[in-house]
C-alpha cells in the first residue's frame, strides 16, 4: 500500500515541473525582446524578434512536451523501484 501512495506524487511532479518549464519559455521568448523594444524604440529590430521568438515558444513548448512524457517514466520507475 505504502507504493501505492507514492505513486499518487507522480502526476503532480509531472505537472509541477512541465507547468514552470511553459512558464519559463512563455516569459523568456514573449517579454524579454518587448521590454528591449520599450527602452531602445527600435521599431524593425522589435518586429524581427518578436516574431522570431513567438515561433520559438511554440517549437520548445512542442519540445518539452514530448521530453517529459518520457520524464514522467523516469518518475514512475525512480517511485516504484527506490526502497529496493
Amino acid at each position: 500500500m505504502e507504493g501505492r501512495k507514492e505513486l499518487k506524487k507522480i502526476p503532480l511532479l509531472f505537472l509541477f515541473f512541465y507547468y514552470y518549464y511553459f512558464l519559463f519559455f512563455f516569459f523568456y521568448y514573449y517579454f524579454f525582446y518587448y521590454f528591449l523594444y520599450c527602452f531602445f524604440f527600435d521599431y524593425f529590430l522589435f518586429f524581427y524578434y518578436y516574431f522570431f521568438y513567438y515561433f520559438l515558444f511554440f517549437f520548445y513548448t512542442f519540445f518539452y512536451c514530448f521530453f517529459f512524457y518520457y520524464y514522467y517514466y523516469f518518475f514512475l520507475y525512480y517511485y516504484l523501484f527506490y526502497n529496493y
